[in-house]
């Protein structure tokens, strides 16, 4: 699987988000939050962390439940393809 998200990085939210629902305690998934919580505590990689405008939270909130339900499905669907390959 990693050689896999390594030749074909786009799969890589994919994945992570079939292995949420699937292995939450997978090796790939905790060196995915490792790397995250490392960019997230570099001062120059904070904004991409951080929202700035809390106003309209509502609307966004509800794309990326969305995303993240779309990219869950095809990440246990990609999951599956990877397993029986």
């Amino acid at each position: 699987m990693l050689a896999f998200a390594l030749r074909h990085p786009s799969a890589m939210p994919l994945l992570d988000a079939g292995l949420a629902l699937r292995r939450p305690d997978s090796a790939f998934r905790r060196r995915l939050l490792i790397m995250a919580a490392i960019l997230e505590a570099q001062p120059q990689f904070s904004d991409k962390f951080l929202t700035e405008d809390q106003r309209f939270a509502l609307v966004p909130l509800t794309l990326y439940a969305a995303r993240a339900v779309a990219r869950a499905a095809a990440g246990i669907i990609l999951l599956a393809w990877l397993h029986a390959a």
